[in-house]
């Protein structure tokens, strides 16, 4: 899974701002900056699902308002040239 045990990395290995920590420093750097990947990967969720929230709405009330998007004019297009050609959707 690609995990790297901190006892077993060489001083110079390691980013300069571990190499003049004792073990126990490091260990504990390295389960701060864990736990602050996870913060992060959590607030980034949360925005996505706002974000997909919001452009769901937006969406919607164009297709309400009866406005031409990109997507509507796309599938339009192909339909009306699939009918020209023969195709039905259902």
């Amino acid at each position: 899974d690609g995990a790297v045990k901190v006892e077993g990395l060489q001083a110079e290995e390691l980013p300069e701002v571990m190499r003049t920590m004792s073990l126990e420093e490091r260990q504990a750097y390295v389960a701060q900056k864990g736990q602050q990947r996870a913060d992060l990967q959590k607030q980034i969720q949360t925005l996505n699902k706002q974000r997909k929230e919001f452009v769901a709405a937006k969406m919607k009330e164009l297709a309400e308002s009866g406005e031409e998007t990109l997507d509507s004019a796309v599938i339009k297009v192909c339909r009306e040239q699939a009918a020209e050609k023969g195709f039905e959707f259902e």
